[in-house]
């Protein structure tokens, strides 16, 4: 990844077309993933998020983090479908397909990849944006329009791990690093978790 996805000079880890082995330069929410898995260098993870990541014209929205920069020409919060496609492969309109929206499971991620490279600070304004816009919903939502922080999708659905938006707050607070996690075998210890959260009952972390 190092090698055929980052790009020094524009500061950003970009996919690779497999056939031509060239970068597809188009900034998407994925190029953060490295700081989950710890891919990064440092200077890379500083390049990222001074960059890109908390840049109002790239991806620090109203509601971040949108899963494609606001800089990108076919960057949008609904899908519209193109001419001509086959009606086999189209998405209704209004569809989203990942253009532009805020989803739950990319804005984790990238929140415990702040934390792992010591952005505390950004770990948790990130944290306090997403549960924000996700706990005051009294449904759980597939994704959100990262303008208005309407609730989009469908509704009632876990898949999109929206729920993590309402926790990760509290893991930052706690010093919670899934990231960081070695040895499965043994339940981590939920007390800051449940202190962070005001929650009076006890629950165990574990598989």
């Amino acid at each position: 990844m190092l090698k055929y996805l980052w790009d020094e000079a524009d500061g950003f880890f970009y996919d690779r077309d497999v056939r031509t082995g060239r970068r597809i330069k188009v900034k998407s929410v994925a190029g953060f993933f490295t700081l989950w898995a710890g891919i990064a260098t440092e200077q890379q993870a500083r390049r990222l998020v001074n960059e890109h990541l908390m840049n109002p014209k790239r991806f620090w929205c109203a509601h971040p983090i949108p899963s494609y920069a606001i800089s990108e020409r076919n960057y949008t919060q609904h899908h519209v479908p193109p001419p001509l496609i086959d009606s086999y492969y189209a998405l209704n309109d209004g569809h989203s397909n990942w253009l532009g929206g805020t989803w739950g499971h990319s804005n984790y991620l990238i929140n415990h990849g702040l934390q792992r490279y010591g952005f505390d600070r950004e770990a948790k304004l990130l944290a306090q944006k997403s549960y924000e816009v996700s706990a005051p919903d009294k449904q759980v939502r597939e994704w959100f329009n990262a303008e208005t922080g309407a609730g989009e999708g469908a509704a009632g659905i876990y898949a999109g791990a929206e729920i993590l938006m309402r926790f990760s707050w509290a893991e930052i607070a706690a010093g919670f690093q899934p990231a960081l996690i070695e040895d499965v075998t043994n339940p981590i210890s939920s007390d800051r978790v449940r202190t962070a959260m005001g929650l009076k009952r006890t629950f165990k972390i574990g598989l």
